[in-house]
């Protein structure tokens, strides 16, 4: 008794919907697109570790800041009533710095993750896409030199359509 061959399955299973919303490519590597998947793993892990950095030296910067103010406000309390003055300008001009550059470090971590989400959201629309063609490729057939799309129905089974293509009709 000879084995017949069991032909792949095309509809989707859970399993390869849900690979679809994974980040890092993984649909794209999962269906053998490896170039496509490996610049979006690179381009995802680039904008997620940049907005990693960004907000965490936003953070330090932050808490070095608050308390080199704090440290002036303190050494500020023994100096005489007219360097006080200066003093306090001196202050306000550097927490006015110190802002300005953790607003920058934060603006860079937001278009940071926002590149990752776009990124990540390219990858979900290329995959549903691309699963959208391969079903639509599962119903057509490359018949003869000319490999012409032709979606099978009952009246044109693949040894109709071979005998045509043989001129045997």
């Amino acid at each position: 008794m000879e084995k017949k061959p069991v032909l792949a399955e095309t509809e989707t299973s859970d399993s390869d919907t849900f690979t679809k919303f994974l980040p890092f490519g993984i649909d794209q590597f999962r269906h053998g697109k490896y170039a496509l998947g490996s610049t979006l793993m690179a381009g995802q892990f680039l904008a997620l570790g940049l907005g990693i950095h960004y907000n965490l030296e936003a953070k330090k910067l932050t808490k070095s800041t608050n308390f080199a103010i704090e440290e002036r406000t303190a050494r500020r309390q023994s100096l005489p009533e007219e360097e006080r003055h200066a003093d306090t300008e001196e202050t306000e001009a550097y927490r006015f710095q110190k802002n300005t550059e953790i607003e920058n470090l934060n603006k860079n971590s937001y278009l940071s993750f926002g590149l990752f989400a776009i990124l990540w959201a390219g990858g979900i629309m290329e995959a549903w896409y691309s699963g959208f063609n391969r079903s639509q490729q599962n119903e057509a057939v490359s018949i003869g030199a000319y490999l012409i799309p032709v979606k099978l129905t009952e009246e044109s089974s693949p040894f109709f359509l071979m005998s045509l293509t043989m001129g045997l009709n």
